[in-house]
């Protein structure tokens, strides 16, 4: 059942049952209130009954005379009787037999309503100089069930067409609710895996609505980064494999120039199956950082000093002119305190592109690396003086193979910014980065 459907009928249930007891409300105060009235009428009644016909003999004709007007006005409406000492009418009519028992109760509490048989009845007891007297007005029920029937015929036809009406108003009213979520469901359906994930436009509604949709376009963000980076995985591999090849490549030609002793070749081959082991450890990061393989919970952690000196090292065999300062700036430097929950090759990685990046787009000016505390936490800052982002550009810097027009001189592919901040984000590592054009950038890694 659809969540419209199911919020029209809830609400024509809620409506149904809130109507009902409303109704039983009204019927039974309606009830009351009728006989509280009838009961009122019929003891006004009696008291001018009793005037009418006991007290004429010790009025004068003018006291009497309203008395007289009054009663014949509304004869018409009820019934008498009035019982002597002896229980015998007097007075009145004998359509009713009052038991004698009855009687001696009105004696005895002055004024009783009671009903008998198809009759509402008052009963006063009066005392007279002729004598005490019990007068009894009566009225049949007829009319107090008349009007009671006529409000269950009203109720009864405002409850039914009460509820056909608010069946097609709640239609409407969950229709024109549901009117987002339709939209809504409507772009998901035109969402095609193959291509660009684009954002669900949100529908302004300034409710949870929004809220979803802005969460559900978070998830699609995501989805779209891992799809764009599984797509990519080859570039990645190739990016980032690159200069260990080189080194491998170039080391085994220096070694095919002339012959080698059985210690060059033991040397060679401790080189070339770290170097292989390295490699395997780069795989692995590249298709854990793609999703395409599972991260496995290890209990491992890295000496970040020691993995930023092998980065300086292979950088500088790469490029000897360049100058990179790094300044080991923590208290009591041991190495507990140097120690970071990340596996190694993912933070070689992540270290490598990022402080190789500020080398590249330095313009040839020294590059500063400081690792200091600041607080419980371990702070990495890598300074360069070189070209820096425009602030359109720093806002995509997630974006694999974003590259400003600044460094479009400048050798790369744009993919090795992508991949550390990857692998920061899937290790829950905070990081901040601050770049001016032409003044340089910082980035700022906190584990």
């Amino acid at each position: 059942m659809k969540i419209q459907t199911r919020l029209s009928l809830f609400s024509l249930l809620s409506f149904g049952s809130i109507f009902f007891v409303l109704s039983f409300a009204i019927y039974l105060s309606f009830s009351r209130n009728i006989e509280r009235e009838t009961n009122r009428n019929l003891e006004k009644s009696a008291f001018l009954t009793a005037f009418y016909y006991l007290e004429k003999d010790e009025l004068s004709e003018k006291e009497y005379q309203p008395i007289y007007e009054q009663f014949n006005n509304l004869i018409n409406e009820f019934s008498y009787q009035v019982y002597d000492e002896s229980n015998a009418i007097v007075y009145g009519t004998d359509l009713l037999y009052i038991e004698n028992v009855k009687l001696d109760e009105i004696r005895k509490s002055v004024s009783v309503p009671f009903n008998y048989e198809k009759y509402s009845c008052f009963g006063i007891f009066y005392e007279d100089n002729e004598g005490d007297f019990v007068v009894i007005t009566f009225q049949s029920h007829d009319l107090q069930r008349s009007n009671l029937h006529v409000l269950l015929k009203i109720l009864s036809w405002s409850f039914g067409i009460g509820l056909l009406v608010f069946f097609f108003v709640s239609r409407w009213v969950a229709s024109r609710a549901y009117k987002p979520f339709r939209n809504i469901i409507g772009e998901v359906h035109g969402i095609k895996p193959s291509g660009d994930i684009r954002p669900i436009r949100k529908p302004a509604t300034e409710d949870e609505l929004d809220e979803l949709v802005d969460t559900f376009n978070e998830l699609l963000e995501r989805i779209n980064q891992s799809m764009l980076i599984q797509k990519n995985f080859v570039r990645y591999v190739s990016h980032e494999f690159r200069t260990p090849l080189a080194g491998i490549l170039g080391n085994l030609e220096v070694f095919s120039l002339k012959g080698r002793d059985p210690e060059d070749y033991h040397q060679l081959t401790d080189y070339l199956i770290n170097q292989i082991k390295h490699l395997n450890g780069i795989l692995d990061t590249l298709m854990w950082v793609s999703d395409l393989k599972p991260h496995e919970n290890m209990d491992t952690d890295s000496r970040i000093d020691e993995i930023i000196w092998d980065i300086i090292e292979r950088i500088k065999e790469e490029k000897p002119s360049v100058k990179i300062f790094f300044d080991l700036d923590v208290d009591n430097c041991d190495e507990l305190r140097l120690r970071v929950k990340v596996e190694y090759i993912q933070l070689f990685v992540c270290l490598y592109n990022l402080i190789h990046n500020a080398v590249k787009f330095s313009n040839q000016q020294p590059v500063t690396l400081i690792l200091t505390n600041s607080g419980n936490k371990l702070v990495l800052k890598i300074i360069d003086n070189g070209i820096g982002f425009s602030p359109d550009k720093l806002r995509q810097l997630k974006t694999p193979f974003m590259r400003g027009r600044n460094a479009v001189t400048i050798e790369g592919n744009g993919l090795g910014l992508t991949i550390s901040l990857r692998i920061l984000e899937k290790n829950n590592i905070e990081y901040c980065i601050e770049s001016e054009p032409d003044k340089g950038t910082v980035v700022a890694i906190y584990f």
